[in-house]
Order: structure tokens, then sequence, then C-alpha cells
């Protein structure tokens, strides 16, 4: 009986996993571009929250948490600009003006 569940679950296991493979594969122009999405958005909240909003570092790290941990954070209040490792991706983030916000680079 254990044998029969196990190829069971193996087998439903198996036909999920080429489900999952061949929705990746089928939308892998969008897949591949995850990794520039994830550090652009950090950086460019991450300079929303400090410079638009006003907040300090750590609310602004906990405001840009996310599932998948970001690589390097680094901040600039002088030139107010925020740069973000994640996914082996680099982006950064240049706050504009009140009126304007943040911008990506």
């Amino acid at each position: 009986m254990w044998r029969w569940l196990r190829r069971i679950v193996l087998g439903l296991f198996g036909l999920i996993l080429m489900a999952l493979l061949v929705v990746v594969a089928w939308n892998w122009r969008y897949a591949r571009a995850f990794p520039d999405i994830l550090s652009s958005f950090t950086a460019k909240e991450y300079c929303t929250c400090r410079y638009v909003i006003g907040r300090g570092d750590e609310a602004c790290r906990e405001y840009t948490e996310y599932f998948i941990p970001i690589g390097e954070l680094r901040f600039d209040d002088e030139a107010k600009t925020v740069e973000v490792d994640a996914l082996f991706r680099t982006n950064s983030a240049r706050y504009l003006s009140e009126r304007y916000g943040c911008r990506l680079e």
C-alpha cells in the first residue's frame, strides 16, 4: 500500500514540476527580467521612503523587506541616491524633488 501511495505522490510531484517548467519556458522573457525588477523596485521604494516620506534607515529597510533577500543596500544622503544589489543585479535610484520623487537610473 505504501509503495502505491508513494508512486502516486511522486507522479503528481513530477507532473507539477513538468507543468511549472512548461510555464517558465513559455514565459522565459518575463522570468529572465525578474532579478532586475527586484533590485530596481527595492531601490525606488527605499529612495521614496527615505527622501520623499522622510523616514529613517531602519523603517525604510523594513518597508522594503521582501521574501527574497537583497544582497546589499547603499545610500548617500548628500547625493540622495540609493543603490541595491539583489540576485546578482545592481540598480540605483535618485531623488529628484518633492514633486517628482525618485527616479530609477
